[in-house]
């Protein structure tokens, strides 16, 4: 099934304006901008528990990236993965693969 996904990559905040907040508040606007506009969130992190707490949920499957080859694996992001569901999506088997459309730079 493919589906419409709003994928969020690069959030940071620098380091003396860390703990005010702010990294809370945007990822918040970016869920609200995903359950308005798409069908599934995604993103790639080494912190999962700050999105987690905010109502993502970590991605159990295998991910892929789909090539003029035909689709093949992304281990280095497999773990790292998570996801946003909209409630039309709740039943999703975060356990099955998730596969992304190829582009430059980092896949996930």
């Amino acid at each position: 099934r493919r589906c419409l996904v709003g994928y969020v990559e690069a959030v940071a905040t620098a380091a003396p304006s860390r703990h005010r907040g702010l990294a809370t508040a945007v990822m918040q606007h970016i869920g609200d901008v995903i359950r308005e506009r798409y069908e599934l969130g995604a993103l790639s992190t080494g912190e999962p528990g700050f999105y987690e707490r905010l109502g993502w949920q970590r991605w159990r499957g295998p991910s892929f990236v789909m090539t003029h080859a035909g689709r093949e694996p992304t281990p280095d992001d497999d773990g790292g993965l998570m996801v946003l569901l909209d409630s039309p999506l709740a039943d999703v088997d975060l356990n099955q693969a998730i596969v992304a459309d190829w582009r430059p730079g980092d896949i996930w």
